[in-house]
């Protein structure tokens, strides 16, 4: 009587071969693919996180959408750039607005040097009696005071405003 017995794969009766995960009789597990999670056939991956079945959701991204990457943005907004497609002033900031003032410092606001008349720094041109920068006072009359288009004169003794009083 057969209807007590069983039949293994093999059709061994009461035999103990049995199917692998593979479906293989007798099999060793090793002639079909297993997915992450050690099923043959199955469709579980690991994530770029490293996460068996994972969503891409437990680990940071850098700015190339690399998981647990170290790309950044750099001083220009570039990913991964080198701080060289941007114009950098005077301080090295990107896109800065800091400049180099008359006097030569950098954010300055021409306060630590001179200007002459020129506008030149630390330069010696001066306004004349008469007003004209690096003049020669020939642009007007000095009196004898040396006052642009004033009115001393000498008088009659050689001296410079006075009332002839002073002559021997």
């Amino acid at each position: 009587n057969n209807s007590t017995c069983r039949l293994d794969c093999k059709g061994i009766a009461n035999g103990n071969t049995t199917l692998d995960a593979c479906g293989v009789c007798g099999g060793r597990n090793d002639s079909c693919p297993f997915d992450c999670r050690r099923v043959a056939y199955g469709n579980a991956t690991v994530d770029a996180c490293g996460v068996c079945g994972g969503r891409n959701n437990t680990c940071p991204f850098d700015c190339k959408r690399v998981a647990n990457g170290n790309a950044t943005l750099d001083a220009c907004g570039v990913c991964g750039g080198r701080n060289n497609t941007c114009p950098f002033d005077c301080k090295r900031v990107a896109n800065g607005n800091a400049t180099v003032d008359a006097c030569g410092v950098c954010g300055g606001n021409n306060s630590s040097c001179t200007l002459d008349c020129r506008r030149v720094v630390n330069g010696n041109a001066t306004v004349d009696a008469c007003g004209v920068c690096a003049g020669d006072n020939s642009t007007c009359w000095l009196d004898c005071r040396g006052v642009a288009n004033g009115n001393a004169t000498l008088d009659a003794c050689g001296v410079c405003g006075g009332a002839n009083t002073t002559c021997p």
